[in-house]
């Protein structure tokens, strides 16, 4: 049996009942393990290395396939068990934002031209692979934003100088990698949602106000 016709049955080992009851024995121990710590802090029992060890995968991959069948959506699902992408870029998506119906301004790349592409969307995991279906070549989610239209324009507002223009002379989505997009993805990545959203969503009154010491915070 190859990894891919594992995957299965680890997702329904984590609805049994045998599964839950290592979780509890283990949530048991942890808080034993505060009160005689001699006693327990090398009798503990590890959940996820107990799934590890019973389908010989890794304790990283049953961690990753624990979170997937959490928060995925049924299209992540369905192509991580039909090998169309791999568990790790599964929980990368999972863990940048790739719930369903969650609106966000997303950062992607095209990982040979480097240009990049900001948009919004519902489903991420779904824009992403009709972005790389069209763009000839594969693309890496970079950053997701809470957020949808306003906050899309106001970010395509701020880079517009970098943008790409067509040739029939419509807007484009797409970007040039500068470095001043790239110094943003990174600082928003240290920041919480709402440190960011509370920037972009502030009263007009205000913006004259504070967008001076924000804008060194965040943006760098």
């Amino acid at each position: 049996m190859n990894r891919i016709e594992i995957f299965p049955a680890v997702f329904d080992f984590f609805d049994t009942k045998e599964f839950q009851s290592f979780k509890q024995k283990a949530s048991l121990n942890q808080s034993l393990a505060g009160v005689h710590k001699e006693k327990y802090s090398n009798g503990s029992i590890n959940t996820m290395q107990i799934v590890a060890d019973k389908f010989g995968i890794s304790k990283t991959a049953a961690c990753c396939l624990l979170k997937i069948k959490k928060e995925a959506t049924k299209d992540i699902l369905d192509d991580v068990l039909s090998g169309s992408i791999t568990v790790s870029d599964a929980y990368d998506i999972v863990k940048s934002g790739g719930q369903k119906g969650k609106k966000c301004v997303y950062f992607i790349s095209n990982i040979y031209s480097k240009k990049i592409k900001i948009g919004k969307t519902k489903r991420i995991y779904r824009r992403l692979k009709i972005i790389s279906r069209y763009n000839a070549g594969d693309v890496e989610l970079l950053l997701t934003i809470e957020g949808y239209t306003s906050l899309e324009k106001k970010l395509h507002k701020k880079f517009e100088k970098y943008r790409i223009k067509m040739t029939d002379g419509l807007l484009s989505e797409w970007f040039k990698p500068s470095q001043e997009i790239l110094d943003f993805i990174e600082e928003s990545k240290k920041k919480s949602p709402q440190e960011i959203s509370t920037f972009f969503n502030m009263k007009k009154k205000k913006k004259k106000k504070s967008h001076h010491l924000i804008s060194e915070d965040i943006f760098g």
